[in-house]
């Protein structure tokens, strides 16, 4: 494989994925997005946002129209019977800036933090608890989403068929086991990053503005090679 881990094949693929830093990177790179389009469109225009300032943001009902279409944009809303479904916009909006004490308290915290000081994980866990976005469907997957987009220095998009897959976990039948397992996830992550020293030559890019982003982004590479690789 072009840059393939030689680990045993008796680790995890969480465990592969983070034993070496030069491999990852390289994932993270393969892995970002770059075909354009209007998921890439709508998140960039969130991130470009994003620089007008959090509490800014929370007052601006465009910011909220983006949010509400990127997360649909982002697999949150499908057609049919099947698959996920949003929350109607006012009552999306209305989840949101009920949690904005909590958002606004995490505006400059990193995912780094998350390991380091209680209040923010705290905090981080309360907002992931509070937000009540889908009719149907995944919510640890709509609130980490929801969360990444509004504080992606904080928090990685969480889903089934890529983080979930490298933890080899099933999905939470509870609540409680949805927020039980963003806590491992988040917790696993946040040592990850600091491990590395991530943020000490990190460098944002298109579709990788953040850690948490880099992160998501080298489990896509990772899968993608894997699933290369056995196709041959």
């Amino acid at each position: 494989m072009a840059f393939g881990f030689d680990a045993s094949d008796s680790m995890t693929h969480v465990e592969k994925l983070f034993s070496d830093k030069e491999k990852f990177l390289k994932y993270a790179e393969s892995g970002r997005y770059k075909r354009g389009g209007p998921a890439f469109h709508s998140y960039m225009l969130l991130m470009e946002s994003g620089k007008e300032g959090l509490a800014a943001n929370l007052k601006n009902d465009q910011f909220f129209e983006r949010l509400y279409c990127t997360l649909a944009l982002w697999g949150m809303h499908k057609d049919g019977k099947e698959g996920p479904k949003m929350t109607d916009y006012p009552a999306f909006k209305h989840s949101i800036e009920m949690s904005s004490a909590l958002f606004l308290e995490l505006a400059h915290a990193s995912m780094r933090d998350y390991l380091k000081d209680r209040t923010v994980a705290d905090t981080a866990n309360g907002l992931f608890s509070s937000l009540s976005l889908l009719r149907k469907g995944d919510r640890l997957t709509a609130n980490t989403k929801l969360m990444h987009f509004v504080l992606p220095d904080l928090t990685p998009p969480i889903d089934r068929h890529y983080t979930l897959w490298l933890f080899e976990k099933d999905y939470p039948k509870t609540p409680g086991g949805e927020l039980a397992l963003f806590k491992e996830i988040m917790a696993y992550f946040s040592s990850a990053a600091d491990k590395w020293g991530l943020g000490a030559f990190f460098e944002p890019k298109a579709f990788q503005p953040s850690i948490p982003k880099m992160i998501d982004n080298a489990i896509i590479g990772y899968r993608a090679e894997l699933e290369k690789n056995a196709e041959r």
